[in-house]
């Protein structure tokens, strides 16, 4: 499960949330997903990931380029947990994601 929450620069916020039942171990939908970083494969609003510096840990930058315009979404990995759960934080337009 992964909660997604938007915020503009001033303290308003408005969750998004998202989820997805799969019938698969934590180790099993961490190294198809998140291993490879292959967010295109489970978020319908991504295309692909651009400019991926690095495996899925902490502190590793990547750009979601989005379906829709192609739009370009700088983010930073952070709270990474093997196998339990991870935060990315970037800037969309001006609002903050996390």
């Amino acid at each position: 499960f992964f909660n997604s929450h938007f915020s503009s620069k001033s303290t308003t916020m408005a969750p998004v949330d998202r989820s997805a039942v799969a019938e698969a171990t934590p180790e099993t939908i961490w190294k198809t997903c998140f291993v490879p970083m292959k967010w295109e494969s489970w978020d319908v609003d991504v295309d692909h990931l651009d400019n991926v510096s690095g495996e899925c840990v902490e502190g590793t930058t990547f750009n979601f380029v989005m379906k829709e315009g192609g739009t370009v979404v700088p983010n930073t990995l952070m709270d990474v947990e093997e196998n339990k759960t991870l935060t990315f934080l970037g800037v969309y337009d001006s609002y903050f994601m996390f």
